[in-house]
């Protein structure tokens, strides 16, 4: 029963609302403040690759509209290097832009929002911004992420 009290003082969280974390919020702001800059990192690395990559291709129409032919023009270039690169890229950008919302719907949700609201925020449902802040839609934990019965002590 959801806000009711379980005869211990404490009570159980409503559905879609925050419940409270294992770390600081100091080390939660480290966190988000570190996926904030590697993701800063990732879009820069992802502009410069592309800028690059573009270059080799603006470079590679000039030839073949000059009369080159496609051959010609692969073996002049190493695209095979400069695809595998772009690929890299991407999945840096991609790796960093999938923490970057994690931590900020963490965030989010443990400064009160809703699933609800952090989904329209990123303009996502609530089911994936469930996903987003590792908590299941009816507000509880996963299993690996709550403490064992009995480790009061530890806390």
């Amino acid at each position: 029963m959801a806000g009711a009290d379980r005869g211990h003082g404490d009570r159980a969280p409503s559905p879609g609302r925050a419940t409270p974390r294992l770390g600081s919020v100091a080390e939660e702001t480290d966190q988000l403040v570190g996926d904030v800059r590697r993701y800063i990192e990732a879009i820069g690395h992802l502009v410069a690759g592309l800028q690059a990559y573009q270059a080799v291709n603006e470079e590679s129409l000039v030839d073949l509209l000059g009369g080159m032919d496609l051959k010609d023009s692969f073996r002049i270039r190493d695209t095979a290097t400069l695809s595998r690169e772009l690929s890299r890229l991407l999945d840096e950008f991609e790796t960093a832009r999938q923490a970057i919302r994690k931590s900020c719907a963490t965030t989010l949700h443990d400064q009160g929002m809703t699933l609800e609201q952090i989904g329209l925020a990123f303009g996502v449902s609530h089911q994936l911004a469930s996903r987003f802040t590792r908590t299941p839609a009816d507000g509880r934990r996963p299993p690996a992420e709550r403490r064992p019965p009995g480790n009061a002590a530890s806390e």
